[in-house]
C-alpha cells in the first residue's frame, strides 16, 4: 500500500502535483502535471512509495520524477514480457486438455463426476462455466444447443469459454494422476508443480492484463518447490520466496524453454533485469541470478 495518504477531497492536478513536490519529490510542477495528465495519481503513487522514507510519507532525498517513472516503465515492460508469455502458455494448455481428456473420455467425459477428485469443486467449476456459456454470443454454443440434448457442449468448446484460472482448476481436479501427468509432461513439470505454478501465473496474467503492479507483488497463491528434477530448475528456485515474483519468473523462464528452446522470452527477461538492478533485491531475484544454467 502506498504510504501516499489518500484524501476524501479531489485535489485538482497542480494540487497533486504540489503536494508531491512538497513531500520531497524532485521536479517541476509543469512536468509533473504532464505525468499525472497520463498516470493518475492513485497509479503513479503505488511506484513513487518505492522510494519514500520509512514510516513516512517523505521521498528520499534526492529523488526525481525520472526514477518514479523508471521504476513504472520497468513494471510495464516486466508485464508486458510476462503477459506474451501467460497466452502462450494459456493457448498450450486448452490444447493439451483438449487432446488428453477429449481422447481418454470422450467429448462430454470432462463433465462426469466420475472422471473429478472433487465432486463439490466440479459443480463448483460447471456453474462458472455455465455462465460463461450464457454470457457467449459468437453463436457457436446456441448452434450446439440448436442440434443436439446435451447439458454440456463438447469438451474442445467449453474448453475455449473457461478463463485461464477456470482451466487450470479443471486441470488440477483430473481424477486420473496419469491423465494429469500426460497433460503436465508437456511443460517438463510434475502435476503438483504445474498446479501451484498455474495458480499463480493466472494472477500474473490477471495483473498484467490490467495494468495492475507487478514487480513486487507478494502472491496470496505460493509455487510449490521443485526440490530434485529437473536439476536446472531445482538449483534456480533454491532458496526463493514462494509468494514472490522471482519464482514465478524462474518457472516461467524455464517453461519456455520446453515449450520452445530457441525462444527469445529467457534473454528478453535477463536483460530486463540486469538492466534495472535496483529493483531486484525488492523482487526476490538473487545477487548474480544470471549466471544460473537456467538463465543461459
Amino acid at each position: 500500500m502506498s504510504r501516499i495518504a489518500f484524501s476524501k477531497v479531489a485535489l485538482s492536478l497542480d494540487e497533486q502535483a504540489a503536494l508531491l513536490i512538497a513531500r520531497g519529490l524532485e521536479t517541476d510542477v509543469d512536468s509533473l502535471v504532464a505525468t499525472l495528465t497520463k498516470i493518475s495519481y492513485y497509479r503513479l503513487s503505488g511506484y513513487a512509495w518505492h522510494f519514500q522514507r520509512e514510516e513516512s510519507e517523505l521521498f528520499k532525498a534526492g529523488t526525481t520524477l525520472a526514477d518514479v517513472l523508471d521504476l513504472y516503465q520497468f513494471d510495464s515492460r516486466l508485464r508486458q514480457l510476462m503477459f506474451g508469455l501467460a497466452t502462450v502458455i494459456e493457448l498450450e494448455l486448452r490444447t493439451r486438455f483438449v487432446n488428453s481428456v477429449g481422447h481418454a473420455y470422450g467429448p462430454m467425459g470432462y463433465s462426469d463426476p466420475k472422471h473429478a477428485n472433487s465432486t463439490a469443486a466440479l459443480a463448483r467449476d460447471l456453474e462458472e462455466l455455465r455462465q460463461s456459456l450464457e454470457r457467449n454470443t459468437d453463436g457457436h454454443v446456441q448452434n450446439f444447443y440448436d442440434r443436439h440434448n446435451d447439458s454440456w457442449p463438447p469438451v474442445w468448446l467449453s474448453t475455449e469459454l473457461m478463463s485461464f484460472g477456470l482451466l487450470s482448476r479443471w486441470f488440477d481436479n483430473l481424477q486420473s494422476e496419469a491423465l494429469r501427468k500426460e497433460i503436465a509432461l508437456g511443460f517438463g513439470l510434475a502435476p503438483p508443480i504445474l498446479t501451484s505454478y498455474l495458480r499463480q501465473l493466472t494472477l500474473v496474467r490477471n495483473y498484467s492484463a490490467h495494468h495492475m503492479r507487478l514487480w513486487n507483488k507478494h502472491f496470496p497463491t505460493g509455487i510449490a518447490q521443485v526440490r530434485r528434477t529437473p536439476p536446472e530448475l531445482a538449483e534456480a528456485v533454491a532458496g526463493s520466496d514462494e509468494h514472490r515474483i522471482y519464482r514465478c519468473l524462474v518457472m516461467s523462464a524455464y517453461v519456455a524453454k520446453v515449450l520452445n528452446p530457441s525462444t527469445g522470452f529467457v534473454v528478453n527477461l535477463r536483460e530486463h533485469l540486469l538492466a534495472h538492478e535496483r529493483y531486484l533485491a525488492t523482487m526476490d531475484v538473487p545477487t548474480r541470478f544470471e549466471e544460473s544454467p537456467l538463465w543461459q
